[in-house]
């Protein structure tokens, strides 16, 4: 996994949009499809590696749950984890289907990150930074 590893990179406004909910007190997940298998342990020594594990109060990788986003299981478990209801959660991430639709058939809300702009016409809620976040979060 070393060169997929590699080629991680945390955006600029991930650490600072991290910072802002957890100082509101917000719980924060993170649910992942797995590349290719990697084992989950991987993972989460990744996400130390990047010191972005600390934000966490749950990260959870589908390799963990058996189930790959858009599937609602993983989402459901993710719930479970956080103590949260799935209308009082937000949802972000990259992808229509797998990050927007997927949260949106359990009921929670969603919003798709577009850092490039290329996804307008899709009729999706969309945000094209991390730094958006905080004002579509109520308590």
């Amino acid at each position: 996994m070393t060169p997929i590893f590699e080629m991680v990179v945390v955006y600029d406004d991930t650490v600072p949009a991290l910072e802002s909910l957890r100082g509101r007190g917000l719980k924060i997940g993170l649910v992942s499809n797995s590349p290719w298998g990697c084992p989950a342990g991987l993972l989460h020594e990744e996400l130390e590696r990047h010191r972005l594990a600390e934000f966490f109060d749950a990260a959870i990788f589908c390799v963990e749950t058996g189930w790959t986003k858009p599937a609602e299981p993983i989402f459901r478990y993710a719930l479970e984890r956080l103590g949260a209801d799935a209308e009082r959660t937000l949802f972000v991430g990259d992808d229509a289907e797998w990050d927007v639709a997927g949260p949106q058939r359990i009921g929670m809300q969603a919003v798709l990150l577009d850092r490039n702009g290329r996804r307008n016409g899709e009729g999706l809620p969309v945000i094209r930074s991390l730094e958006e976040v905080d004002a579509l979060v109520t308590r």
